[in-house]
């Protein structure tokens, strides 16, 4: 019985988390849709190669990025509820990691750290849920930032051969780094390390 009763009690926990994050990320995506609109508005009145230019792309950039992560909350209750289906369609990953690439380019200079980007094509389409992939880089390169210290190096790579029926995505940085004992973790779902273990975390 005491069994039967925590099990409900954590599943309601959990559901009341579910549907706080739901309600917060919907609150979120009405003013940054707004936002971007008006960013987007601007950007077409101003004068290209200025310094109005620069600032506006790089509001947008970051706004485009807050969108992200509140899309990837609204996928968490679809996610613990079994329910998160796959919009698959035909497009160029290359393209799509050199978005997210760019998008921290600014952070990089920033913090005064090396941010490279290597990739084996110029262009590579693909099929896929392209939303799903885009998260997971921004994760990787969110993590990447979060555990590399000012004046660090971070590499993103997308590295593929001709004739071959796979391709590779790949975020390296000379931060922390995950300790051997504790690598096959970073597969578990909303896994984060202690103090001595600040190199690992995963988004599930």
């Amino acid at each position: 019985m005491k069994l039967r009763n925590d099990v409900r009690l954590e599943q309601n926990l959990s559901d009341i988390k579910s549907r706080f994050f739901t309600n917060i990320s919907h609150e979120l995506r009405t003013p940054l849709t707004l936002i971007l609109g008006g960013i987007e508005e601007i950007s077409r009145k101003i004068p290209e190669g200025g310094d109005a230019e620069y600032s506006v792309n790089i509001v947008q950039r970051n706004a485009k990025r807050m969108m992200t992560l509140v899309n990837q909350l609204l996928d968490i209750r679809t996610i613990v509820n079994g329910k998160m289906r796959l919009k698959v369609s035909y497009f160029d990953v290359v393209k799509m990691v050199q978005g997210v690439y760019d998008d921290f380019r600014d952070m990089s200079v920033e913090r005064q750290m090396e941010l490279r980007m290597i990739k084996s094509v110029d262009s590579l389409m693909i099929w896929g849920d392209s939303l799903r992939i885009e998260a997971l880089v921004y994760n990787l390169l969110s993590n990447a930032f979060k555990y590399t210290s000012d004046g660090g190096k971070i590499e993103v790579g997308i590295l593929y051969r001709e004739g071959e029926s796979d391709f590779r995505i790949m975020v390296k940085d000379n931060g922390i780094g995950v300790p051997e004992d504790k690598r096959e973790s970073i597969f578990e779902p909303f896994t984060k390390g202690d103090d001595a273990f600040k190199g690992m975390a995963s988004s599930g």
